[in-house]
């Protein structure tokens, strides 16, 4: 049984999000989520955050009572989702979202940011273009995977 005092933030497809204190959280994935996946999450989040001051640190990886979850910082206010899917906010999130794109793939992709800055070099946030007279951004991050118009 978990413990009362962990108040529970978030539910999502794969874990639930409790928060432990003002300083960590719990991310504890459903029944069935396997060890090695939560590790694999884990040592791929404890990386990311390594490099992106932007992601929260991730402390730990356990078992709780037959479910695995990583303890992870505590950072409030809203998400780049919730940003997102907010019309109001949703131009400054996808901006945001691909300054951080960027930041990361200029750490882990050089080739893919050099390629991306030849071919938008007049960009203020390479990949992302002006609005057209719709009001529309075009996003282009190729090097990634990304297509977005």
């Amino acid at each position: 049984m978990l413990r009362r005092d962990w108040r529970r933030i978030a539910e999502g497809r794969t874990a639930d999000i409790f928060e432990l204190d003002e300083r960590r959280v719990l991310k504890l994935f459903k029944q069935g989520y396997s060890m090695d996946a939560a590790r694999r999450e884990y040592e791929n989040h404890r990386m990311v955050s390594g490099i992106m001051a932007q992601v929260p640190r991730v402390f730990a990886c356990a078992a709780y009572e037959g479910r695995v979850g990583l303890t992870m910082e505590n950072v409030r206010g809203p998400s780049l989702a919730s940003r997102m899917l907010d019309a109001r906010t949703f131009e400054q999130a996808m901006d945001l979202f691909a300054q951080l794109h960027m930041s990361w793939l200029s750490h882990t992709a050089p080739a893919a940011t050099a390629y991306t800055k030849r071919m938008h070099p007049r960009r203020a946030v390479p990949g992302v273009h002006a609005p057209d007279a719709r009001g529309h951004r075009d996003i282009y991050i190729a090097a990634a995977g990304i297509l977005a118009v």
